[in-house]
């Protein structure tokens, strides 16, 4: 639910200098399968792994900040590191997958997207994995990653449905041999008030 809360929000923001703003179902269900796939379950089984929980913090950091804030700086750490390109890359290329894009499209995504969603993951997942680690209770981290998620997803998808603009080159190419692609066309259905909708949208994420 919180992914498709975030789903919504990532359509319905960029429209809202309109005043009005048209939300696509197709796109909605193939983004909040795409970010279910790609964060939460991918972080439900990184906070399960026995290594993940057995991290401590090394001497000289169990120093500077203490053993408690040491432990989970040296978590962040680590998943900032190791996870969260992988976490990005996933969510990139599924969210390409779903939409329809071809190889050479999905390729291109990846190359222009992929640094700026490493950047933002790592900015803002910094203070919220800093603030997770430190609940002694394993079960609630993917929980409270989800939570955060709600708010990094909205950009995230945002970034990931930006237009790509296309080089000459694969410009040409694609008009010499137009690539096989399984793009569905778009079809909007409802047309909303934009605060109308925000407040609804957020008043259900809040409510899970």
């Amino acid at each position: 639910l919180l992914k498709a809360v975030a789903e919504g929000l990532s359509q319905v923001i960029p429209q809202r200098s309109g005043g009005a703003a048209w939300l696509d179902p197709l796109r909605g269900g193939r983004s909040t399968v795409a970010s279910l796939l790609s964060s939460s379950l991918s972080f439900f089984y990184w906070s399960r792994l026995e290594w993940v929980r057995a991290i401590t913090a090394p001497g000289w950091l169990r120093f500077v900040f203490g053993k408690t804030l040491g432990t989970s700086i040296a978590k962040m750490v680590t998943t900032q590191v190791i996870y969260r390109p992988i976490n990005v890359f996933l969510f990139l290329g599924m969210q390409s997958f779903f939409r329809g894009d071809s190889a050479r499209q999905l390729v291109q995504v990846i190359r222009k997207k992929f640094k700026q969603g490493i950047i933002g993951g790592i900015a803002f997942f910094s203070v919220s994995n800093m603030i997770m680690f430190s609940v002694p209770v394993p079960y609630l981290h993917p929980i409270i990653g989800a939570i955060a998620g709600l708010i990094f997803n909205v950009w995230l998808a945002m970034v990931a449905y930006q237009k790509v603009p296309e080089t000459p080159t694969a410009a040409a190419a694609t008009d010499a041999a137009p690539a096989l692609s399984l793009t569905f066309p778009e079809m909007p259905s409802a047309v909303t008030e934009f605060p109308a909708t925000a407040l609804t949208l957020t008043a259900v994420g809040l409510l899970e």
